[in-house]
């Protein structure tokens, strides 16, 4: 969801957008960032995106699940 507001963000994925702030919120605060800005500079210089999204499927290590 590259670029869009929370608003859009909600609608696409049919919740509430203040699901999607609570979940930033939660996004923000595991990687002591404050803001979308820092979100994008710390996901676009750090991991991959394997990486990123190996950590999406299996959040807990949870691969036998």
């Amino acid at each position: 969801m590259q670029g869009l507001t929370n608003r859009e963000t909600a609608r696409h994925l049919f919740i509430a957008e203040k699901t999607v702030q609570y979940h930033l919120t939660r996004i923000y605060s595991k990687f002591a960032i404050r803001s979308r800005t820092e979100l994008a500079r710390v996901y676009g210089a750090g991991a991959s995106h394997a990486e990123t999204t190996e950590w999406a499927i299996h959040p807990l290590g949870m691969e036998d699940f």
